[in-house]
Order: structure tokens, then sequence, then C-alpha cells
């Protein structure tokens, strides 16, 4: 079966744009849940995903929303700076199991987490023990699920040894390792538009990317995300695209879109091709 990879953003499974998020482990166990569109969650799981599991061999990363960059922005006023992976660990767990409640054959393991698995030596990300994880995982036939994390970061200071390591990131080099048919990133919009089409209605809609060709994104000054916005996924999804992976940019609120993206059918996405 062809192997997929899935990008779930932390747009459609968490409330992302808080203005608040607990700063201690404590206070995220207790509130975690407001933090996730639940019913989001389950509709992805049972509508979407489980219809494709017949003929595709599927690992999934999640965008963690408020749980990992809210706390990132706000690092300097973490006492306890493993609140981060601890609190991107605990949604993932609680994500993994809402997902298994509507019969996905979905495993998470903190002890392969991108925390324990993953580095970076002078900006390169090493993925290796994630990746055999996944491999191993989706050979017994389950579904593994990571998510976006703080890694170790060896050769540069970043945040106290520490770097931000997005799912944007992880789950395409996973992708490329692992030689993946598809990578399909779920998020709020339509696919890629020139700008934000939440601010500009008028937002000019890219059906169709290609590696070797530029896009003009405008970014909005006022908003922030520690994972690098959108051109920075895009870039990663186009590095996949050079190595033959198709990328697609799919609504993930809209039925149906991820079930096609996933089957290669036809939809309404950004297209990225090699």
């Amino acid at each position: 079966m062809e192997i997929v990879g899935l990008k779930i953003g932390g747009s459609i499974a968490t409330y992302k744009d808080v203005e608040s998020f607990p700063l201690s482990y404590k206070e995220i166990k207790k509130k975690a849940l407001d933090y996730i569109r639940v019913e989001n969650l389950e509709r992805i799981g049972e509508k979407e995903i489980l219809p494709a599991l017949e003929k595709i061999s599927l690992f999934i990363g999640l965008g963690v929303g408020p749980f990992g960059h809210y706390l990132v922005e706000n690092w300097n006023k973490l006492e306890d700076k493993e609140v981060v992976h601890k609190s991107v660990a605990y949604y993932c767990k609680l994500a993994s199991k809402i997902l298994r409640e509507v019969g996905l054959p979905v495993t998470y393991e903190e002890k392969f987490s991108p925390r324990k698995t993953c580095y970076y030596y002078n900006q390169e990300l090493n993925v290796e023990k994630l990746k055999e994880w996944v491999s191993e995982k989706m050979k017994e036939g389950k579904v593994p699920v990571f998510h976006g994390d703080m890694i170790p970061c060896k050769g540069r200071k970043a945040f106290d040894g520490l770097d931000v390591l997005s799912a944007d990131r992880s789950l395409p080099q996973v992708a490329i390792e692992l030689r993946a048919r598809r990578i399909v990133a779920a998020c709020d919009t339509d696919g890629l538009y020139n700008e934000d089409p939440k601010i500009n209605p008028k937002a000019e809609f890219i059906p169709l990317i290609e590696t070797g060709k530029e896009i003009k994104i405008k970014e909005d000054d006022r908003k922030g995300d520690v994972t690098g916005r959108m051109p920075r996924k895009v870039e990663e999804l186009k590095r996949a695209a050079s190595f033959g992976i198709e990328g697609r940019i799919v609504n993930g609120l809209v039925e149906g879109r991820i079930r096609k993206a996933l089957l290669g059918e036809e939809c309404k996405c950004t297209l990225i091709l090699p």
C-alpha cells in the first residue's frame, strides 16, 4: 500500500489563537480539553481517515496549537522549561485517545516522541529514530502519531539547548526517508493563497505549486507563529516534492476533502508537484 503522511493542523484540532494559556503543567492537565476541538477530531477520524485506511498506510503529525506555540512564545515566563514537552505530549495522548474512540488504530508512545528521537546538529534535522518507530508501527497495521516538540539542538544555542521542531518540518522529513507517496496538510483554508483570505477576501487562491518556481505570499505582521508560518510550511512541502512526494494543502473543515486528498482523488486543494 502507498505510504501517506497527514498533518492535522493546530487550526482545526485546537483553539489555536488564544489570548492566554496555562503556564504550568498541572493547570494544563486540568484545562486541556477546553483547548481541543474534539468534534473536529472525531469527524476527521471517523469520516475522513477511517474510510481511507483500506488503501493506504498512514502516519500522522499533529500541529500542537497553544499547547506548544503559546508556551514557546512565553518561554522566559516558564518556571519549568520542560512544561512545553509535557504539554504537547499530553495533548497528543488526548488527541490519540479521541481518534481511537472512533475506531482508528492510532498509537502514540511518548518515549518515541520527537523530543526523544530527533535532534538538530548545525541546523540539520535528524529524524532517523522517529522514522524507524513510524515504519515499525505501520508494518504492525497501526497509525503512528507524533507532534510538534522542543528537541535537542547541538552545535548552536537556542532555547536553553533546545529548539522548535514543528510537525510541518518533521513530517515531510519522515516522509522523505520512508519514500511516501504523498503528504496531506489539513488546515482551515481551501489551500494556499497569496495572502491571508481571512483578512483579505480578495486574496488569490494558488491551485498549483511546482518545486522549481517561486511563489510570493504576503504575510500578516500582526500574527506570529514560532514554527515559521505558511512560507516555511510550503518550503518543506516543496522540498519533499523534490524527492517525488506529492503534497496537498486542503481544508480540513470541509467534509470529504481530507479523505479524497489521502487517496489521491480530485478535490479542491493546493497541489505541490515535483
